[in-house]
């Protein structure tokens, strides 16, 4: 249910892309798998609505990701996200931002509005299936 500012969830009406991902969003849920299995969810999403925003300062390597729903990993408690997973892994600042039905343009116009802030060392731009889909149907409708 959409509350008076424009909030559904864990994503806020935007004029400029639709949508994205809400600023200082926690939730804690229950999630199940395909095979049944119950578990607990920890999600939040912190400044600008990233899943991680790490130190702008550092002077350690910078990952930024940028990315849709799997960027934004809803099911997934805040230290089992993939990026969380390389942070620890490759020990870098990450930033991290998805937003749910996202297309190319809306994660471009994100990271145009970032970019200069975070300047990162190495950029992980998530594709899924869809987005490729997407793209050939363009393509196809356009050779039309």
């Amino acid at each position: 249910m959409e509350t008076p500012s424009g909030r559904v969830g864990a994503i806020v009406l935007d004029p400029r892309l639709g949508w994205r991902a809400t600023d200082w969003y926690t939730q804690d849920l229950v999630e199940t798998t395909a095979g049944v299995a119950i578990y607990p969810v920890h999600r939040s999403q912190g400044a600008h609505g990233f899943r991680q925003y790490g130190n702008v300062q550092t002077r350690e390597a910078k990952l930024l990701v940028i990315g849709d729903a799997f960027a934004q990993a809803s099911a997934v408690s805040d230290d089992k996200t993939y990026h969380a997973l390389l942070k620890r892994r490759l020990g870098i600042e990450v930033f991290a931002y998805g937003a749910g039905g996202y297309g190319t343009l809306q994660e471009y116009m994100i990271l145009d509005e970032v970019m200069d802030v975070i300047q990162p060392t190495v950029m992980l731009w998530q594709f899924c299936t869809n987005d490729f889909i997407t793209m050939i149907m363009h393509w196809k409708l356009r050779a039309q």
